[in-house]
């Protein structure tokens, strides 16, 4: 568990390397009898005349070696049973898991580059999904890779899973974010491109389309109508043009706030109820967006604005 951080609770379990030989990378479920050992008789403690020692190397090569190739060679372009190997000060060889982030973050951006890829053929239909909007200033961009940390991936699943009242634990909200699923790299520029020019489909068939921005997300979705209308108005989310598209072709935009969401819509109706100055026309003043904006777009003029949109 060497992969994880540190915070000096302890020093660790050392566990000794004792493979008389490495996994052969062939499949995982027959090793036992490719190397001829018999799974029942051993369970019962019956080494049918071999020592501990050697139950001891083929359970670490087949139970740890082994899974551990089983699980990242499908999704990684090269796995090397050595990086899971390392030497201690004393000489000693022992197990190691310090490289095992590396290996996740590769399956990761290469999750993400099959989605886009399925996504851009027409081949991945999800018919039920949340659209996540951001500003990446915010810290949820990722501009060299499609990765984010563990606990803002956990927070994002919260968030749809709220969104589309998904309280089982077994069931999880899908959802689609481009940090994750628009590819980066010289190598993907061409499917980077495809995915941009991809992303108007992907807003107007989402289910809803949540707006995050982090200084909407210190506030009470309950609090007074006249900061939650200001504080949209002169948010990062409201003033970004990547932003926008989501904004205008959504179906539904929910605001996440430090408490729950709420629709533009409903902002909208609180406003106008209050009778605020120059309330009036939030949601409005977005469809007027997407006349000026995005109007080409329906008349199938989009070439040129989505190529522009695909170098930013």
């Amino acid at each position: 568990m060497n992969h994880l951080a540190d915070f000096g609770a302890s020093e660790g379990i050392e566990v000794p390397y004792v493979c008389s030989e490495m996994y052969d990378g062939e499949d995982f479920y027959s090793y036992p009898q490719r190397k001829g050992w018999d799974i029942a008789s051993l369970s019962n403690g019956d080494l049918k005349g071999k020592s501990p020692d050697d139950a001891a190397s083929f359970l670490q090569a087949w139970m740890y070696f082994g899974l551990l190739s089983y699980v990242l060679r499908p999704t990684v372009k090269s796995f090397d049973p050595k990086d899971f190997i390392q030497q201690t000060a004393s000489g000693c060889r022992v197990v190691t898991t310090k490289k095992l982030g590396r290996y996740i973050v590769e399956c990761q951006i290469n999750a993400a580059v099959k989605m886009a890829l399925l996504s851009n053929d027409g081949a991945l239909e999800v018919s039920n999904y949340i659209a996540i909007s951001h500003v990446w200033r915010d810290g949820l961009g990722n501009p060299a890779q499609n990765a984010l940390h563990v606990c803002q991936l956990r927070t994002l699943q919260t968030f749809a899973n709220q969104l589309l009242e998904t309280e089982e634990e077994s069931v999880q909200a899908v959802w689609w974010r481009d940090t994750l699923c628009i590819p980066v790299g010289d190598e993907y520029e061409e499917q980077r491109r495809s995915s941009i020019r991809n992303m108007r489909k992907i807003y107007e068939s989402a289910t809803k389309v949540l707006a995050l921005d982090s200084g909407l997300m210190k506030v009470f979705k309950n609090s007074a109508i006249e900061e939650l209308y200001l504080r949209l108005k002169l948010c990062g989310w409201m003033r970004r043009l990547w932003t926008l598209q989501g904004g205008v072709l959504a179906q539904d935009v929910y605001v996440q706030f430090s408490d729950g969401t709420k629709t533009l819509r409903e902002l909208d109706n609180a406003a106008e109820e209050e009778t605020l100055r120059d309330a009036r026309g939030l949601f409005t003043r977005y469809s007027f967006l997407s006349k000026t904006c995005f109007g080409p777009f329906t008349r199938g003029q989009s070439a040129s604005h989505e190529n522009r949109l695909a170098g930013l």
